[in-house]
């Protein structure tokens, strides 16, 4: 839990590495030194998704180094579980309306909840809206 007020640069760093993280997903599990590991599957919402545990090496700017990433029958990512160090808080990141964009798909809603011991606080406060409407990949 934050104890002081973060500075301009603090949060900068932290959002930073958080939309990096965010916009390079699924492809940031493919670096050298992530663990990678497929675990039972999840059911939300009438839906059977496939949950991987991923464990991050130091040298990757990240909330915290274990994380779970979940993907739809399709392969896309429908949310990605963490806790953030620095903060303290715990969150499910919901992945939406997936759009085409150079041959890659990117999920252009993006909402994060609180997440408690029984499961994300769906109909609660979102933490984070990020809605992307235009992407340009060179």
């Amino acid at each position: 839990m934050l104890t002081t007020k973060w500075n301009e640069l603090q949060e900068l760093y932290f959002t930073g590495y958080a939309f990096w993280n965010y916009f390079t997903a699924p492809f940031l599990l493919a670096q050298p030194g992530v663990a990678v590991e497929e675990i039972e599957p999840h059911k939300e919402d009438g839906e059977t998704w496939r949950p991987l545990s991923v464990i991050f090496p130091p040298e990757i700017p990240t909330h915290s180094a274990h994380q779970t990433f979940y993907f739809n029958d399709k392969g896309l990512l429908q949310r990605h579980d963490y806790a953030t160090d620095v903060a303290g808080g715990v969150a499910s990141h919901y992945c939406f309306d997936h759009v085409t964009f150079d041959d890659i798909v990117v999920p252009t809603f993006r909402r994060v909840v609180p997440r408690r011991t029984d499961g994300p606080v769906i109909h609660g406060p979102t933490a984070v809206l990020i809605v992307i409407s235009d992407v340009s990949l060179s």
